[in-house]
């Protein structure tokens, strides 16, 4: 499962990508030919000479152009990332990339946009080369793409849900969103973890010959098969399935292998 980070320009990505950091999720590094800005780190682009990103940029995936420079990242980078940060068109060619890659997306938007437009002028001084960045948002299908999540009609098979990250650009609010969001990471992994353990026990069934695959019935009445992380993620969303999964894990003699975690009232 990976997480992808969408945002217009200032809304609060590379904040949030910090924390989370601090967090140990890792990230992608975007490879770009634009130049570097001021007192900027490493951490998020590989900066590339404009000789160096001819040499590389139609192997990349997620590529895109803003004003004139170009960005992108290798199949390898993401394979071995636990998240990136896209923009639309990114994004879509992420999920064409890899298709049978699980997606969170993590929608970061202000709760006022004058908050933003205000960050996005301290950032840039030059009120013409914002304007640009804007524009090429605009054309890159940040309207659209709002409108669809918003109306529920994503309408891709691979991103399994979507998280709003409300940014009022105080400090401790994009803290407590990274808190959630890597605790619910995490939460996916161990859970994870536990759907192998009973698939092997029996206490989930699935196709022979294939220790990843659980068979779920829905309410309907219909059977599915998921992936042991694609259930875990189904039962955070089920209360009542998860409650009973792990009342029988938890009465197995080998339940003991794996490590029962618990989150404090803090």
């Amino acid at each position: 499962m990976k997480l992808l980070i969408l945002g217009r320009t200032a809304s609060g990505k590379d904040t949030l990508r910090h924390e989370l950091e601090h967090r140990g999720v890792s990230f992608v590094k975007t490879a770009t030919d634009r130049p570097k800005r001021e007192n900027e780190s490493d951490d998020a682009h590989e900066f590339l000479s404009i000789e160096d990103m001819d040499a590389i940029f139609d192997t990349l995936v997620a590529t895109t152009v803003v004003n004139s420079h170009r960005y992108g990242f290798t199949r390898e980078a993401y394979e071995a990332a636990d998240a990136v940060i896209v923009d639309p068109k990114g994004m879509d060619d992420v999920v064409k990339a890899f298709p049978d890659e699980p997606v969170v997306l993590a929608y970061v938007l202000p709760m006022r946009e004058s908050d933003r437009q205000l960050a996005a002028q301290a950032r840039n001084a030059d009120d013409e080369l914002t304007q640009a960045r804007e524009a090429a948002e605009r054309e890159l299908g940040f309207d659209e793409l709002e409108s669809k999540i918003d109306s529920g009609q994503l309408g891709i098979e691979s991103v399994w849900c979507t998280i709003y990250v409300r940014n009022d650009y105080q400090p401790h609010t994009i803290e407590a969103w990274a808190d959630n969001i890597a605790a619910q990471l995490d939460a996916v992994r161990r859970l994870t973890d536990i759907v192998h353990q009973c698939r092997r026990l029996n206490i989930l069934s699935g196709p022979e010959g294939d220790d990843d695959a659980v068979r779920l019935v829905h309410k309907t009445g219909d059977e599915v098969i998921r992936s042991a992380e694609r259930t875990a993620v189904e039962l955070l969303c089920d209360p009542i399935g998860l409650g009973t999964l792990m009342r029988e894990w938890l009465a197995t003699p080998d339940a003991s292998v794996i490590p029962r975690y618990y989150v404090s009232a803090d």
